[in-house]
């Protein structure tokens, strides 16, 4: 690292983690926090470290208090610590600062879309420690999920303001425009914005593509439909015909928005629930088809968003004597890092997880293929969940296979989080190329 400040936008697989490692250990008394997701500090960072930098010491500073204290040792040249936990280092500097003494102080960010909303409690957290170190490093492969003005605080975490403003409202005016949606406004990026991010930030910011520093094998993303019961039709066509009026009144707001969208999305996946929380299955065939498809496979990821979808999908594998593991977020750093090492040994067939607890950091490449039991609305789990099994170590082809039933908008948010129709594309344009297709 030569300056102060970097932005590591490689794609995932790229080795940034290893990088990171091999600068840091090239340089002469200093010390490093790592803040990353809970479900990486044991299988990504203490691997890699172990890995590729055997010499460094290094400690996981998790919950409580006392632990978190234990792991600033003085001796210890790198600390992980989950993003949080940035609150609560902010409220005890002390601890920080005489853990560091007289070394350079080096704060490197993994994930730092977790940054991304300036007004968080974390992210404010975070803005204040920067001020400690020395050298700041972001890491994502995929720092705008949403929209250009993510990249705000991320940027401002590093630089302390000076590439993209110290002031979000005045940036905000530069790099997108307000567009009436009924009673709210809604800001959406210039035609420019990534190319005014880019010129911004292109001194510190490092991007390579998987493709540009490896030989990969063809990968390829397909989605299969599903065909569903008339009863599951009719369900459906109710509540989209709801959620449709609903949309074209433009008087909803953001938040009622996600939750009808996961309702409608919730539908398709398969199950009903009730008052109290109980599902019933309204569309068994999905999971009849990812079994088969599993079944036909040696090793597969796939992905459940759902309790229910996860319980239907093991149920299922238990019935047909399938060797199958789970990651879910209940799971502690060591129980995941040993599911992984044990799918990546081959004595499991399938590994379900929510993308969410294992969307970042792991290498699956045991596994040949993704199945995406149900599009996710985030373009970000997406495309972070897909890497895990297209990476470096990955000699096979691989394969992403997305399911859908059929006459529903799932395919339409596939085609949204495989670019086939512009990522900014809402539900409600969704209904209406649906509407369209129909018509047709």
């Amino acid at each position: 690292m030569r300056g102060p400040s970097c932005f590591v936008a490689s794609d995932p697989g790229t080795g940034k983690t290893r990088s990171v490692l091999l600068a840091f250990e090239q340089t002469v008394n200093c010390c490093m926090v790592v803040f990353c997701p809970k479900s990486i500090m044991l299988p990504a960072w203490g691997s890699d470290i172990e890995k590729f930098a055997p010499k460094l010491l290094w400690s996981i500073a998790k919950a409580p208090t006392a632990k978190r204290l234990k792991a600033f040792h003085p001796e210890v040249d790198i600390v992980i610590i989950n993003h949080d936990a940035a609150k609560w280092l902010n409220q005890n500097i002390k601890v920080l600062t005489d853990w560091i003494g007289e070394r350079e102080a080096w704060l490197c960010i993994d994930e730092s879309t977790a940054f991304k909303n300036p007004t968080s409690q974390r992210t404010k957290a975070m803005v204040s420690l920067a001020d400690v170190f020395d050298k700041r490093i972001a890491m994502s492969g995929f720092p705008t999920p949403n929209h250009a003005m993510e990249m705000w605080s991320q940027v401002r975490i590093i630089d302390g303001g000076q590439r993209m403003g110290r002031n979000y409202y005045q940036t905000r005016v530069r790099i997108q425009k307000p567009v009436q949606q009924g009673q709210f406004v809604n800001w959406v990026d210039q035609d420019d914005a990534q190319e005014k991010i880019f010129n911004a930030i292109s001194d510190i910011c490092v991007r390579y593509k998987l493709e540009d520093v490896l030989d990969m094998p063809e990968h390829i993303n397909r989605t299969l439909n599903v065909d569903t019961s008339t009863k599951f039709n009719n369900m459906y066509m109710d509540m989209a015909n709801e959620a449709y009026i609903a949309l074209s009144d433009g008087e909803i707001s953001a938040v009622n928005k996600a939750v009808l969208v996961n309702k409608l999305l919730q539908m398709c996946s398969g199950a009903a629930y009730n008052d109290e929380g109980e599902y019933s299955l309204i569309h068994p065939e999905r999971y009849e088809l990812i079994m088969d498809l599993v079944g036909e496979r040696q090793q597969s990821l796939v992905a459940f968003l759902w309790k229910h979808q996860h319980t239907e999908l093991t149920r299922i594998a238990d019935s047909l004597h399938i060797r199958h593991c789970s990651i879910t977020s209940d799971m502690s750093p060591e129980e995941r890092n040993r599911v992984v090492e044990q799918f990546q040994a081959g004595l499991f067939q399938v590994l379900f997880a929510h993308p969410q607890s294992a969307g970042h950091g792991l290498t699956l490449t045991k596994a040949r293929s993704v199945i995406w039991s149900s599009p996710t609305w985030s373009s970000e789990q997406y495309v972070q969940f897909n890497r895990r099994i297209y990476r470096a170590g990955q000699n096979n082809r691989t394969e992403v296979i997305n399911i859908a039933a059929n006459g529903t908008v799932e395919a339409g948010v596939y085609d949204k989080l495989t670019g086939k129709i512009d990522q900014s594309t809402d539900l409600l344009e969704l209904f209406e190329h649906l509407q369209t297709a129909r018509a047709a």
